[in-house]
């Protein structure tokens, strides 16, 4: 695909391929090049005409909102943001004892992802109950 597109870029490649091709062949694909290219404009016009009408009924509403005593800036800052509040988490107590591969004693809570050590310990056949606190 990178080199028909590099064909099509560069007038020189397409003069050197357009020669080893008969003329029929050639004003067929002018012909269907042209359909594509009007296409493709058509599409970009409706685009861009649907685009306008969208700025132009925001900017009506921009316009409209100073009349109707609502100030654009309150609207940014939701008054649902205010009210709500952040819940914290409250810290669990640890439930499980062991030690890590440095010797250390360490604990968890029994919450989130299970230490290495103790899942290795799992597997090879104590129990989770050996851990407690």
């Amino acid at each position: 695909m990178e080199d028909e597109l590099k064909l099509l870029n560069s007038i020189h490649d397409l003069r050197a391929a357009a020669r080893e091709m008969p003329l029929e062949f050639l004003e067929m694909a002018l012909k269907k090049f042209r359909l594509v290219v009007r296409e493709r404009r058509e599409k970009e016009s409706a685009r861009q005409k649907v685009q306008d009408e969208r700025n132009e009924r925001l900017e009506k509403l921009r316009l409209l909102l100073p009349e109707k005593g609502i100030d654009p800036a309150e609207q940014v800052a939701s008054p649902e943001s205010d009210n709500k509040s952040v819940k914290v988490r409250t810290p669990r107590m640890a439930r499980y004892r062991y030690q890590n591969e440095n010797g250390k004693t360490r604990t968890w809570t029994g919450q989130g992802r299970m230490p290495k050590v103790i899942a290795e310990q799992l597997a090879a056949g104590k129990s989770l109950d050996d851990f407690l606190v």
